[in-house]
């Protein structure tokens, strides 16, 4: 009992100089709800031990099932307890650390891939070198050093830190070399709720106890999260997404064998949509290649995660109004066409005659198939609409229009509105952005005219489907519905 509460202090002392993050806390009440079997002077089974933890931890925070760190801790304990049923006692200790290593990736690995679409494949190793550095090492010497600040002067006390900080440089270095290693990660598409279910059984096989009849049939269980494939468009159909990036534009079109992205969204400091939004929505979709990525202008709002989407994925083209602040760059320019899988992409502007302000020399594509049209006029303003209807009149008719210059009041003239005479308006805005878009003025404008709107903060991310069956439209908020999303 002594040993228990002994326990129990330095967990505390441990969270607190660690400022009681969330993970911390949960690990915290994890250890006082297993410590308090031994309070009790009772024998809990670890699966009811896991489950009280697991059920204290939401009592004091319910929404942390929102959070990965609260199923993947959880995950990864359940996975110790299952790996560790049955062990050996006949083998070396460096022969279960490594055993225990294969086991936590194997038994974690569907819950990375629906997470993440991405599993690490050194991670075991990684882990066989930085767990005992850090828990042997490290933290010892960091609390030895932080206890001692208080008796010896600061240059003794600060010999122990020094001497982590050594083992933490050496240990990074280490760590780079297997994440520098070619062919290191294992990127698949998030695999659907029966595959997922799967998994998780054939993983449970797999690290069922010695004796466990037929252990080997768990490995065909895993196949289906390797060969599912998530759906895509067929030959003639274009699925278009527009994503939710906050204060600006970020848009993906798919055809059967070939992406486009439109914009990247924007950048703050290390923080950009394009690593953030824009790469994990085409993990999770199954895209490993960009066919054309388009960067409409040189606003931050639309070019800032331009760079985090080139390094994610080979781009096999780069079309811009402004190519000389993107790399392998060309000038996009009214007129330019091409065709994919019976998909027509047309490039309506910028005229060879420019405008004074920048954003009426944004790239503006349509998307055309027989199903219906996509406009993305990126922020033009009316000056360079009327342009548009000048020279393209009734072709600029699209069943979906993302609204120009995110619905500002100086965009979405009359004259645009009608000639487009889309179905859907898209707003790609910020919640409560300083530019107030969209303006009153322009959403009145499409209400008057019954065009269904959207936009990105009541919405999150919209995607139209053009298929022969007709337009098919989904927003996640409605097709996720949580109790503090705004009605």
């Amino acid at each position: 009992m002594f040993g228990a509460l002994c326990a129990l202090l330095a967990a505390c002392l441990y969270a607190a100089l660690a400022g009681f993050v969330i993970p911390t806390q949960r690990a915290l009440i994890m250890l006082g709800v297993a410590m308090s079997g031994v309070l009790l002077r009772r024998r809990f089974p670890p699966s009811q031990l896991l489950a009280a933890a697991s059920l204290a931890v939401l009592v004091y925070d319910p929404l942390s099932v929102m959070a990965a760190g609260f199923w993947l801790s959880f995950a990864a304990v359940a996975v110790i307890l299952l790996a560790m049923q049955g062990g050996r006692t006949d083998t070396t200790v460096i022969y279960k650390w490594g055993y225990l290593q294969w086991a936590i990736a194997l038994g974690m690995l569907p819950l990375m891939l629906v997470m993440f679409q991405q599993v690490s494949l050194v991670a075991p190793l990684a882990n066989m070198i930085a767990v005992p550095v850090f828990d042997l090492l490290v933290v010892p010497l960091t609390l030895f050093g932080v206890l001692l600040l208080g008796w010896l002067p600061g240059a003794a006390a600060g010999l122990f830190f020094k001497l982590a900080a050594g083992l933490l440089q050496l240990l990074w270095w280490a760590l780079t070399f297997l994440a520098d290693l070619p062919y290191t990660q294992w990127t698949q598409a998030a695999p659907p709720a029966w595959a997922l279910a799967c998994a998780i059984m054939g993983a449970a096989m797999l690290l069922a106890p010695r004796g466990w009849p037929v252990r080997w049939v768990g490995a065909v269980w895993l196949l289906p999260l390797v060969v599912v494939r998530p759906p895509a468009p067929i030959a003639g159909e274009a699925w278009f997404t527009l994503l939710d990036v906050g204060q600006g534009l970020a848009a993906v079109v798919r055809t059967q064998s070939h992406t486009l992205v439109f914009d990247a969204g924007p950048r703050f400091g290390s923080f950009d949509t394009g690593e953030a939004v824009v790469e994990p929505y085409l993990r999770s979709t199954g895209v490993r290649r960009i066919d054309t990525l388009i960067v409409s202008h040189g606003d931050n709002d639309h070019i800032g995660g331009a760079e985090s989407v080139l390094r994610a994925a080979p781009v096999g083209a780069v079309l811009s109004s402004v190519p000389e602040r993107l790399p392998a760059a060309q000038a996009c320019a009214s007129g330019q066409t091409w065709n994919w899988d019976g998909v027509e992409f047309t490039m309506l502007g910028p005229d060879e005659e420019r405008f004074k302000r920048d954003n009426d020399n944004s790239c503006v594509l349509q998307v055309r198939t027989r199903h219906g049209n996509i406009l993305l006029p990126a922020d033009i303003e009316a000056r360079a609409e009327r342009r548009l209807i000048e020279r393209w009149g009734k072709r600029l008719h699209s069943e979906v229009l993302v609204a120009p210059h995110h619905g500002s009041k100086t965009s979405s003239s009359p004259e645009f509105i009608d000639t487009v005479a889309p179905r859907y308006v898209l707003f790609p805005v910020g919640y409560r952005s300083r530019y107030h878009h969209p303006h009153p003025v322009v959403t009145q404008r499409y209400a008057d005219r019954g065009i269904a709107m959207y936009a990105s903060p009541e919405s999150g991310a919209i995607e139209f489907r053009l298929r022969a069956t007709g337009l098919e439209t989904a927003a996640y908020r409605q097709r996720h519905r949580r109790y503090w999303y705004a009605d």
